[in-house]
């Protein structure tokens, strides 16, 4: 599958700050999170998440099991289970990750209960794990 460069799509290759590599990761994650939350960069990023959906209908119209989007958990925006914010990891969704479930959900798609381990679909479309 693809590889989806938020951070490039919305802050261009240094993400802001050419010394972001200087800093503590959870302080240039924070950073980064409060770049990506003003609105162009939300309207991206919801582009962006739907772009990904688009692709998800298309391989399994073809056939294709989709079975994950990978995430990055600290991450400010592909975070899955925690997320950096206040200079700290923190629980959440980066802000990339939390555009999936609507994006599920305006295309009727529902991701399996990945804490249920039993496959049964759910409607619970906060957990963006598909199999």
């Amino acid at each position: 599958m693809k590889r989806y460069g938020n951070d490039f799509c919305c802050l261009g290759l240094d993400r802001g700050n050419i010394h972001g590599a200087d800093s503590p990761v959870v302080v240039e994650n924070t950073r980064i999170r409060s770049a990506m939350q003003n609105d162009d960069s939300n309207l991206k990023l919801t582009r962006l998440a739907d772009y990904v959906v688009q692709h998800i209908m298309e391989y399994k119209k073809y056939g294709f099991e989709v079975i994950g989007i990978i995430g990055a958990n600290r991450s400010p925006n592909c975070g899955v289970e925690t997320t950096s914010d206040n200079d700290a990891e923190i629980n959440g969704m980066g802000l990339f990750v939390e555009n999936f479930p609507p994006a599920f959900a305006r295309k009727h798609i529902y991701s399996h209960d990945r804490h249920k381990g039993n496959g049964q679909h759910t409607r619970k479309t906060s957990e963006v794990n598909m199999s």
